[in-house]
C-alpha cells in the first residue's frame, strides 16, 4: 500500500498542501529529504555526500537532513550500541562543500546565518508579519490536519491492541516525527517535514502490525468490531473535511494569479524599473510572470530589516500609507510601480493613492491585484 500513503501526504493535511503547492521549493526539499532517510538506511555514503551537496544549493531547509540524522544515529545507538561516524562525515562534507563551492559565497553564510538565528529571534515581533515562523493556532493546528491526526491515532491503536515488535525504521521515524512534531507547534514551517514523516510512520507502524498477526482472521474479527467501523466512519468523514479544505486552499492560490497585472507591467515599463510590492510571498509569481522588473520585497522582511533598519521603517511607512511615503517610494526606493493583490490589498493605501491623482496613477485593475503608476 506504498502508493496509498503516497497518495496521503498530499492529501491528509491542509497546512501541508498549501505549502506544497507554493511557488516554492518546498516539495523538492521533502523528496530530498527522503530521499537523504533512504542513503542513510542503506547507508550509501557517496550518494548521501552527492544528496547533501546538492540540498544546499536548492533550498536553506538542508539542515533537515542532518537533524533527521543525528536523531537516526541516536535510535541507532540506543538499539544497536553502534555509532556510525561515516554516515554523519558524509553528510556534513556535503554540506560543507555546498556552502563553500557555491556561486553566492561568502554570502550564503550570511543569508544563512540570518535565516537560522535572527529570523528565529524576531519571529515574534509584531514587526514581522511572516506567520509561518509562529507557533500554530492550537485549534486550527488540529482541524487543519484532521485525516493525519485520524492515521496517527488509527495507526497507535492498533499498535497499542497487539504490540508488534517494532522494526529498527519504524523506530527511527518515530523519534524523527517526535522531533519535528514538536519543531512545529513552535513554527508553522515545520508542518512540512512532520507531516510526511508522521504518514510514512504511520505506514512503517501499520506494516509491523500485519506482520505480526494472521492477516485475514484478524481482519474478520475487525471488521465485527463496531469500534473499527466508529473508526471507519470517522476517517471518511475526515477525509470529506479535508477534501472541503483543499477546494478552499485552491481558492487561495487562485488569488495569486496576478497574470493581468504582471502581464500590463511587461508591457508598459521599462527593463529594470522597480515595482514595489508588500508581501514577499507574491513574488515568486511575479517574478515567474514577469522578469523585466525589479521587486522590492523577493526574501522575508526580515531580510530588508537586516539590510538597513532605516529602510526597513521606511517600507512599513508606506505600508502604513504614512505621510509622506510617495516621496519615500520616489526617493529611497526609486519606484515606478506599485503592486497590490487582494491578500495584500490594503484599503488606506489604495485609497490614498486613488485619491492623490498628482502622485499616483491608477494603471490596472483585475480580480486579483490593482498596479499604480507612481508619477
Amino acid at each position: 500500500f506504498a502508493w496509498l500513503f503516497a497518495l496521503l501526504v498530499l492529501l491528509a493535511s491542509r497546512n501541508f498542501l498549501l505549502r506544497f503547492v507554493e511557488a516554492r521549493p518546498i516539495a523538492l526539499s521533502v523528496l530530498l529529504l527522503f530521499l537523504g532517510i533512504y542513503l542513510i538506511q542503506k547507508k550509501k555514503l557517496l550518494a548521501l555526500f552527492a544528496l547533501s551537496f546538492f540540498f544546499v544549493w536548492v533550498h536553506t531547509t538542508f539542515v533537515i537532513l542532518p537533524l533527521f540524522l543525528l536523531v537516526w544515529l541516536a535510535v541507532n545507538y540506543l538499539e544497536k550500541k553502534e555509532i556510525e561516524w561515516k554516515l554523519l562525515a558524509a553528510c556534513v562534507a556535503g554540506i560543507a562543500a555546498g556552502l563553500l563551492v557555491n556561486p553566492y559565497f561568502p554570502t550564503n553564510i550570511t543569508h544563512l546565518f540570518t535565516q537560522y538565528f535572527n529570523v528565529a529571534l524576531f519571529r515574534d515581533n509584531a514587526l514581522f508579519q511572516n506567520s509561518e515562523w509562529l507557533s500554530p493556532n492550537w485549534s486550527d493546528f488540529f482541524a487543519t490536519n484532521s485525516l493525519f491526526w485520524a492515521l496517527i491515532v488509527f495507526s497507535a491503536v492498533l499498535y497499542a491492541w497487539k504490540r508488534p515488535k517494532l522494526a529498527f525504521e519504524t523506530k527511527a521515524l518515530l523519534a524523527g516525527f517526535a522531533v519535528f512534531l514538536l519543531l512545529a507547534l513552535k513554527s508553522s514551517r515545520f508542518i512540512d517535514y512532520a507531516v510526511p514523516l508522521g504518514i510514512v510512520f504511520s505506514g512503517f507502524l501499520l506494516r509491523d502490525f500485519f506482520n505480526s498477526i494472521e492477516f485475514k482472521a484478524s481482519a474478520r474479527k475487525m471488521l465485527a468490531s463496531p469500534l473499527v467501523w466508529v473508526l471507519i466512519l470517522l476517517a471518511l468523514a475526515f477525509a470529506a473535511l479535508t477534501a472541503a479544505q483543499a477546494f478552499e486552499t485552491a481558492k487561495i492560490f487562485n488569488e495569486r494569479n496576478f497574470t493581468e497585472c504582471s502581464e500590463w507591467l511587461a508591457a508598459n515599463s521599462k527593463k529594470g524599473e522597480i515595482v514595489f510590492n508588500l508581501r514577499f510571498d507574491e513574488f515568486p509569481m511575479l517574478y515567474y510572470q514577469n522578469q523585466q522588473n525589479y521587486y522590492v520585497l523577493g526574501l522575508d522582511e526580515i531580510y530588508l530589516y537586516e539590510y538597513s533598519e532605516g529602510l526597513f521603517g521606511k517600507f512599513k511607512a508606506v505600508q502604513n500609507a504614512e505621510p509622506g511615503f510617495h516621496e519615500i517610494l520616489k526617493n529611497d526606493f526609486n519606484a515606478s510601480f506599485v503592486f497590490l493583490s487582494k491578500r495584500s490589498f490594503n484599503q488606506s493605501v489604495a485609497a490614498v493613492m486613488n485619491a492623490r491623482k498628482k502622485e499616483f496613477d491608477l494603471a490596472v485593475v483585475s480580480k486579483n491585484c490593482v498596479v499604480f503608476r507612481v508619477l
